[in-house]
């Protein structure tokens, strides 16, 4: 046997421990991508919503303001089952207060390799009035 068919067989088998490992670390960064922008999305809706909610006319009662709101962060967030929880200082939002809406999902992974889903959420503050 030549020395050059021993060489090519110890680079499959180098090859060989070396590709799981390969392949593991890039499924990783698919699904750390993949959670990222989705966290980011979810920072995006709750923003939008609470843009949303603040900016919603005083006579308007806080529960419809409320309904807005969440119906526009699961809408930005393109996820319908989103939960959309909200929160203002006073209660009613009076002029000056601060509304905080914080969107929250659970995320499935692509691959499964890493769990089953992760958690993601996105908080989201702004002015009223």
């Amino acid at each position: 046997m030549s020395s050059s068919t021993r060489d090519r067989g110890a680079a499959a088998v180098e090859f060989a421990l070396i590709a799981p490992i390969l392949m593991m670390m890039v499924l990783g960064i698919v699904e750390f991508g993949s959670l990222y922008k989705t966290n980011i999305t979810m920072t995006n809706a709750a923003m939008t919503a609470a843009r949303s909610f603040a900016a919603g006319d005083s006579s308007t009662s806080v529960a419809a303001r409320t309904s807005t709101a969440t119906t526009v962060a699961r809408s930005a967030s393109e996820r319908p089952s989103a939960t959309v929880a909200i929160s203002c200082t006073t209660g009613a939002c009076a002029s000056g207060d601060n509304v905080t809406v914080t969107v929250t999902y659970r995320e499935p992974l692509l691959t499964g390799l890493f769990g089953a889903n992760r958690v993601l959420s996105g908080k989201g503050t702004a002015r009223c009035g």
